[in-house]
């Protein structure tokens, strides 16, 4: 597993406790499924990349915490989302423990990843 952004560990530090862990244990998981992606601070949140792009970022909001992913993906697990609060690329929550982990390690695996 790539170890984290110097940059990425100094955000997490300013974050609330209950905020620090969930996005530090989200950001892990983001690692250790994608090892490929790189990692960097990106308009204020840490962000997952390849030599395309950004594929995955994570945010700590005013009332809840975010993981950005593309809206396409987002929308092909719409059903196993359907109880969280959804935007057009993103899914809004307030525990890590409201995502089905089965669900997030797949929509981490699949990002940016052509399906035929």
């Amino acid at each position: 597993m790539p170890s984290p952004d110097s940059a990425v560990i100094a955000y997490l530090a300013t974050l609330p406790e209950d905020r620090r862990v969930a996005l530090t244990r989200l950001c892990a998981l983001i690692r250790h499924e994608r090892p490929d992606l790189r990692e960097i601070m990106q308009g204020n949140m840490p962000t997952y990349l390849d030599d395309q792009g950004p594929l995955i970022a994570v945010a700590s909001l005013k009332r809840a915490m975010c993981l950005y992913l593309d809206p396409a993906l987002l929308d092909s697990y719409r059903d196993a989302l359907e109880h969280l609060h959804r935007g057009h690329n993103c899914i809004r929550f307030r525990s890590l423990d409201e995502l089905p982990k089965h669900v997030l390690r797949a929509m981490i695996s699949e990002a940016g990843r052509v399906v035929d």
